[in-house]
């Protein structure tokens, strides 16, 4: 037989853990990061706007650390990734597929099963579309000239 509720069950709290674990670090070093960035800022422009400060106190004279800056870029793609691996499961990309094999490749279908039934041009009395709708074609949604005999050249509007 197939997979029990459990099992499903269990494999998904699996994978809520890893996801947690695989969001929950990363973004945590961001944070740290910001917090390392947003205590030691002060000092960092003040030295390198004085330039006597490197002078008088060369051990205060601190420069930002360029790997914390790195790891807080690389981690924030980490976490970007890993909201993808998450939302791209193969459930979306099988929901995707379904959608656009839907929208694009039936609509071909549709269109034969429409002009067959006499939906399409005038005198489609058993049509599945109102009157208003008929004037339109099916792959350009624009208003055939057929169905508005009445219209009013633009100099008179």
């Amino acid at each position: 037989g197939g997979p029990t509720k459990t099992h499903k069950r269990e494999k998904l709290m699996i994978r809520l853990g890893l996801f947690t674990v695989l969001y929950t670090v990363p973004a945590a070093s961001v944070v740290a990061c910001l917090f390392y960035e947003q205590h030691n800022r002060p000092r960092w422009e003040a030295t390198h706007n004085c330039p006597c400060l490197r002078d008088q106190q060369p051990d205060q004279a601190r420069r930002p650390d360029y790997a914390v800056f790195m790891l807080k870029y690389f981690m924030c793609l980490a976490v970007g990734i890993t909201s993808g691996v998450w939302v791209w499961s193969g459930k979306t990309l099988e929901s995707w597929r379904a959608l656009c094999t839907r929208c694009c490749w039936a609509s071909k279908g549709g269109q034969a099963a429409i002009a067959a039934a006499g939906g399409l041009g005038a005198g489609g009395g058993g049509s599945l579309y109102s009157d208003v709708s008929t004037g339109l074609t099916w792959r350009s949604g624009t208003a055939s000239s057929v169905s508005y005999p009445k219209q009013m050249p633009l100099s008179q509007v």
